[in-house]
């Protein structure tokens, strides 16, 4: 990525000298006895602008252009401070491949709009090659390449001050959050927000421009934003909204209806002491200004109070080493025996991404385990991502975004919090490289078992050893078995691979971190052999936001699959090219899914051409209107009638539901249910259910707000899995007197000790979680000769909750099998 870098001619001379002077402070620890205020005297704050990360929200890349010009030729007071004391850095575009598609989209579709409200799509189906606007909800995952790059700027310069431009609200909003704010930000940021946003509403209601404010948007608790990068280490990460019109047209835009946080943005108030008419005409050039006013202001305040900003930054970093060191939990162990170990080593890994510094256990009783010591200088971020959260139900405002995220639970993977640490610096060592855990082969013996527990890349193993083994096959045992000549029980599940050749089974145990016992007699329980399937993802042409995430975390575990859409679905003959169709979550309702795109907007093509070369990937169509209509409705029923299997992930399941496709399932009325992303129990219905193979009876899903389904009470056979412990009312056992029966002579009751409650919320929060418990969370309905396997949460959230990612995975292992799986009765 090219950065703008702007400064004094000195400053820009050395630059490696800035940097360097910054990294000392982003770590107390290294500047040692050196003095902290010549560090402070001789260092610049650096400024980093981000634009374009939002491919709708085009005006900031065109305001920064300007901008750099101002800055560099300007001659003003204001600008030659800003040159003098302070380094800007400007990325115009984070998300160019988005930028091109919108602006083709432009020229071909919405350069003749006369109206804003005229209900033609604003914005072309795809930005990047995965994700939409999800490309700001990857701070946590680090996965997309725009989320690397900048957190490569931040590691390379440790800007005091990021600032991502954003275009959503009228007319301009300087972030500060509605709060409630994350218990582990640092009170000083805190601070930070507030007097850089009310001194930037104060500098444009000077400059006589309407229509600034400060609060009633946003939250400030969920830590995986882009920029937030910046407040998860120390520095300051804000933003700034302003109205957008997704190009260059000028519209008169109707205010009337605008509402955040209660009130309307023409009322007048605390935080916006100058609100705008209510109808306003708004231009690029309006939004430019507004921008371009706004961000000089930020930069003045910060060329005003540098140092008192450098030593915030250098303080903020010496509390979470203090809070470590003084504070409980002093650290955090990721223990190296685990149900999946892969999976603590991604942790790790991923932890590391962060600059979060992970020691590993050389010696002693507990060698190998992974051990992270808090007192150091990202001690804050550390703890939000290991301990659970805590989001307020009292909260007066509904939060912006999931609030849980404990890595923990999302990966499956044990941490624990130590208030002592039980290890000395000479048994740890601290990792300098990512971690992979390279699984080992017991035993002797032709054939080779392997224990399933839900492990991630069991799947992608299978699909590896299919391409470099066509002799192997693998089988799937339908019951718990004790492995002859051993004490290991293998549970349902467990995979047994034969034709082997002992240099294959070495490598797909390291490569893919799988423990395998070699054996001379293979289990002789029952057993299916695995098929793997030809595997296709639908995608529909206005939400390709899930959809995206999915194919990213498909490609992610090397599963081979088909991108397809409407066109697939009408012209027919599914079968024949797949075996599981995945549908993700998409939003909308059946007739949306049905319809898609008005038609009489069409024909819309998404191809390219020689005008409009961005467009037509990542997939392409000659017309995006029309859906697949109840003809290609009816070619997916067909599909699973004729033996396919179906896959729908939350609000998909309610839309097959509701299209007729698994018609058993029934919507429920919830009253009351608030359920945002948070982590909650479920309880397994069918043990030894394939889709349900390698899982505990109870344990942890990450869900948000959904729709949910039920069965009637004589089809609950079809439930598999649901929320919480408890049953529903109608399954309530009844103690009352039963008329027409005898009534039993009973003895002196028993003492029964009251058993501990399992919580349903484990990280979060639910309102009204009554009313979902014993709902449920996966349901298996025949339709025909096939199957359709609805899900009633995401288990492919944004690449999050990979703990949950093998559901998926075990329906694509036993596909064929979970055909003639008998339901059992309850």
């Amino acid at each position: 990525m090219n950065l703008v870098t702007i400064g004094s001619e000195e400053a820009l001379k050395k630059l490696d000298q800035y940097k360097a002077q910054l990294a000392l402070l982003a770590d107390p620890r290294k500047v040692g006895t050196r003095d902290v205020n010549q560090i402070i005297n001789q260092a610049k704050p650096v400024f980093y602008l981000n634009a374009g990360l939002h491919s709708t929200e085009m005006g900031s890349p065109e305001m920064l252009m300007e901008l750099a010009y101002r800055l560099v030729t300007g001659n003003t007071e204001e600008i030659r401070k800003i040159r003098e004391n302070i380094i800007v850095t400007i990325n115009p575009v984070s998300e160019p491949d988005g930028r091109d598609k919108q602006v083709d989209w432009y020229y071909r579709y919405t350069k003749a709009k006369t109206s804003y409200d005229d209900g033609f799509r604003a914005s072309p189906p795809y930005w990047g090659k995965y994700v939409f606007h999800d490309n700001n909800r990857d701070g946590i995952q680090v996965s997309q390449q725009l989320t690397k790059a900048i957190f490569a700027i931040y590691y390379d310069w440790h800007p005091t001050v990021m600032l991502d431009l954003h275009e959503s609200v009228p007319l301009i909003y300087m972030s500060t959050g509605t709060g409630p704010y994350n218990d582990t930000v640092d009170p000083i940021t805190i601070g930070e927000w507030q007097v850089m946003a009310n001194h930037d509403v104060t500098a444009l209601a000077a400059q006589g421009l309407p229509g600034a404010f400060t609060w009633a948007f946003y939250d400030g608790w969920h830590p995986g934003y882009a920029l937030w990068i910046a407040n998860n280490h120390n520095s300051i990460g804000r933003f700034y909204e302003t109205f957008g019109n997704a190009g260059g047209n000028t519209f008169l835009r109707d205010l009337s209806e605008a509402k955040f946080a209660g009130d309307a943005v023409t009322s007048r108030e605390w935080y916006r002491p100058d609100p705008a008419t209510q109808q306003v005409y708004w231009s690029s050039r309006n939004n430019i200004n507004y921008m371009e006013a706004g961000v000089l202001a930020s930069l003045a305040y910060t060329a005003d109070n540098g140092k008192v900003l450098l030593r915030n930054f250098y303080q903020k970093g010496l509390n979470n080493i203090r809070k470590g060191q003084q504070d409980k939990p002093r650290a955090f162990i990721i223990p190296a025996k685990q149900h999946d170990p892969a999976m603590a080593a991604f942790l790790v890994n991923q932890l590391r991404k962060q600059n979060i510094e992970v020691h590993r256990a050389a010696k002693g009783d507990n060698q190998s385990d992974y051990v992270v010591l808090l007192d150091q200088p990202y001690r804050n971020l550390a703890v939000t991502l290991l301990t659970k959260q805590n989001f307020p139900k009292e909260a007066k405002f509904p939060p912006y975004d999931d609030i849980a995220w404990t890595l923990g639970y999302l990966y499956g993977v044990e941490v624990r919090a130590e208030d002592s640490v039980k290890y000395t610096p000479a048994t740890l060592s601290l990792l300098t490289k990512d971690v992979q855990y390279e699984g080992q082969i017991k035993g002797d013996g032709q054939a080779y078992v392997l224990s399933y527990k839900a492990q991630n890349r069991v799947l992608p193993a299978l699909y590896w050893l299919r391409s470099e083994n066509k002799q192997a096959t693998a089988a799937v045992l339908e019951a718990k078995t004790v492995l002859e000549g051993t004490n290991d029980t293998l549970a349902a599940g467990s995979i047994v691979f034969r034709k082997l050749t002992p240099p294959q089974a070495t490598k797909l145990a390291a490569r893919f971190g799988l423990d395998l016992q070699a054996t001379k007699t293979a289990p002789a329980t029952r057993q299916h052999p695995v098929e793997l399937p030809r595997v296709a993802i639908y995608h529909t042409w206005t939400d390709t936001q899930d959809e995206g995430w999915a194919r990213y975390t498909f490609e992610q575990a090397g599963i081979p699959y088909t991108s397809i859409s409407k066109d697939d679905l009408k012209k027919g003959g599914l079968r024949k090219r797949f075996d599981v169709i995945l549908i993700p979550r998409t939003r909308g309702s059946a007739s949306d899914f049905i319809n898609e795109v008005d038609k009489k907007l069409g024909p819309m093509p998404y191809t390219k051409t020689a005008e409009f070369p961005s467009h037509g990937y990542p997939d392409a169509t000659p017309d995006m209107t029309g859906g697949p209509g109840f003809a290609g409705l009816e070619q997916l029923k067909r599909f699973a009638d004729t033996g396919g299997v179906l896959i729908s992930l939350d609000n998909s399941s309610h839309i097959l539901a509701t299209a007729g496709i698994g018609r058993e399932l029934q919507p429920v009325e919830a009253a009351g249910l608030f359920h945002p992303g948070s982590v909650v129990n479920v309880k397994v219905r069918q043990a030894d259910h394939c889709v349900l193979y390698g899982f505990p009876e109870v344990f942890p899903i990450f869900r948000g707000n959904g729709p949910l389904l039920q069965v009637r009470k004589h089809q609950r056979e079809m439930l598999l899995l649901q929320y919480g412990t408890k049953p529903l009312k109608d399954e309530e056992k009844y103690t009352g007197p039963i008329l027409g029966m005898p009534a039993k002579k009973e003895g002196p009751a028993a003492k029964e000790t009251p058993k501990k409650e399992t919580p349903y919320v484990l990280s979060g929060m639910v309102r009204n979680e009554q009313t979902i418990i014993g709902q449920g969370a996966i349901f298996t309905v025949p339709v025909g000769t096939g199957r359709v396997v609805a899900f009633t949460f995401d288990p492919l959230h944004r690449y999050l909750n990979l703990h949950d990612a093998p559901l998926v995975w075990n329906i694509l292992i036993n596909w064929a099998y979970l055909k003639q799986q008998p339901l059992a009765h309850q």
